[in-house]
């Protein structure tokens, strides 16, 4: 669940940015202006000069460089960082902590493990003007599982029952899951993944694709295909404590990480995401004057696994020998440098879900 590291980081190197003219990504790296952003641990650089230059309408413009490519299909193409900042979710994690916040959700409450209850802001409004509403949150949820949408993510929301899940009005809905699920919240907070069900029901092809309807803080203005797409900060948008300073945010698509790196150290990137192992190492060196690089926790984990129908692996001796006679150390150092570190529980801070205490 790579993506929302990516988002956590890139929210955070924004809200950087926008509050002292730097930035932050997920391993990532900012120098004159820039982030970058590792393969497995969430990492972002940040340069310490003016970080973003001046749109024409007075706001900050940042231009970030990642080697994913554009998506707003939710459905098949899980979360591009575009998508990160046109749709929401009901909750978020904190991007420097890892706790659970509200966000279309106002407040909710655990009936049972099976049960919970869910009132939305009221605030709460698309990029058309419409209220979120409860029908959208059903909607939006039920497509996924929709045999006719054939997505991926149809198992993570298969856990709902859909038949007992009921709306009170536009604000308030009951989420029934299919079995005990006491961490439904976190379980459910890390995909931006509302959206509006007037809107979605007749929506074109191509609106879909470069004018879509969501209730994040920006639009998207303008898109050259594989190359950039322009986000603009919406005036309207509902969540004023939260609103970033950005007023346009440029987004550039790269085939390699060399090439994002070398127009990162000239300066025409002020955020780079999607790092390997070696540019995150050399950002980290210093080899980029005043880059900064800047990491969050990745929702990746790594295992050996021994399979039960090995019967010397059935006996938990041998597994135990196992995992002690390994130097793990020297194994994450090997595949991930100082990307990656060796947990110390079974509960490691990258698991969902994760509660600092």
């Amino acid at each position: 669940m790579k993506k929302f590291s990516i988002l956590a980081l890139f929210l955070s190197l924004l809200l950087l940015l926008s509050a002292c003219g730097g930035g932050t990504a997920q391993p990532a790296a900012t120098g004159g202006g820039s982030t970058t952003q590792p393969a497995t641990g969430g990492t972002g650089a940040q340069p310490t000069t003016s970080g973003g230059d001046a749109s024409p309408s007075g706001g900050k413009t940042i231009t970030v460089g990642t080697t994913d490519a554009f998506s707003m299909d939710m459905l098949s193409q899980g979360t591009s960082e575009s998508m990160q900042l046109v749709f929401e979710g009901l909750f978020q994690p904190n991007p420097d902590t890892g706790e659970i916040e509200p966000m279309l959700a106002e407040s909710y409450n655990i009936v049972d493990p099976c049960t919970t209850t869910i009132k939305l802001n009221d605030n709460a409004k698309f990029s058309d003007g419409s209220k979120v509403t409860a029908a959208d949150v059903l909607y939006s949820y039920e497509r996924f599982v929709d045999p006719a949408n054939n997505s991926p993510q149809a198992p993570k929301y298969g856990i709902f029952d859909f038949d007992k899940c009921t709306i009170q009005d536009d604000d308030n809905l009951t989420l029934v899951t299919k079995d005990p699920q006491p961490s439904i919240i976190a379980y459910i907070a890390h995909n931006p993944d509302i959206v509006s069900k007037a809107w979605y029901e007749k929506a074109t092809p191509d609106q879909l694709y470069d004018q879509a309807c969501g209730s994040g803080p920006y639009t998207i203005t303008g898109n050259v295909s594989g190359a950039s797409t322009t986000l603009q900060l919406r005036s309207d948008y509902w969540n004023k404590d939260k609103t970033p300073e950005a007023q346009t945010i440029i987004i550039k698509y790269y085939s390699d990480i060399s090439t994002m790196l070398i127009d990162f150290e000239k300066g025409a990137l002020d955020i780079i995401l999607n790092l390997d192992s070696s540019s995150y190492t050399r950002l980290q060196g210093g080899e980029f004057k005043d880059a900064v690089v800047n990491t969050v926790p990745e929702l990746e984990n790594w295992y050996m696994v021994l399979p039960n129908y090995v019967e010397a692996f059935q006996d938990v001796r041998v597994r135990q020998a196992f995992t002690e006679a390994i130097d793990w150390a020297a194994v994450v150092k090997i595949a991930m440098g100082s990307l990656a570190t060796v947990p110390t529980s079974n509960l490691s801070e990258s698991a969902v879900p994760y509660y600092k205490n």
